[in-house]
């Protein structure tokens, strides 16, 4: 049994080696979430809240911002989402995207289209329902 753990050490290794030992995103519970550096506090993010209420914000939200990051869960068999909204950096010229509560096809179309268009993804975050289903929270800003 202990070789088994010997043996996986190498392994590990090895494959550090063909990655480049990049630092994995944080985990997160039933879920993966990566972000191109960003960070917020707790404060900045809005309560959490059905895809429809989400979809609310997102319409009446001020002119000249977007939704910076955006997250889901589910919690006692209903998904929440929450987001941060910032002020729209200046370099995007108005270009961004943010899509919650996509299945994994759904967000392999979209994340697919917007960077053949030019698009970065800035971060992702995946969480899984009771069921096991996997949903897809997403931010793309285009720089000009």
């Amino acid at each position: 049994m202990n070789i088994k753990h010997i043996l996986a050490v190498p392994g590990l290794i090895g494959l550090c080696a063909l990655s480049s030992c990049k630092k994995p995103p944080e985990p997160v519970e039933h879920g993966y979430s990566e972000t191109s550096g960003d960070t917020f506090t707790v404060v900045e993010f809005s309560p959490w809240m059905s895809k429809a209420d989400q979809k609310i914000a997102y319409e009446s939200r001020d002119e000249g911002t977007y939704f910076a990051y955006t997250e889901g869960r589910s919690e006692g068999g209903f998904q929440q989402f929450r987001h941060v909204v910032k002020p729209l950096p200046a370099e995007s010229k108005s270009q961004w995207g943010a899509y919650w509560g996509l299945s994994a096809t759904e967000f392999y179309q979209v994340d697919l289209k917007l960077q053949r268009e030019g698009f970065t993804r800035r971060n992702l975050q995946v969480f899984e329902d009771g069921s096991g289903a996997a949903f897809h929270q997403a931010v793309w800003l285009k720089k000009e």
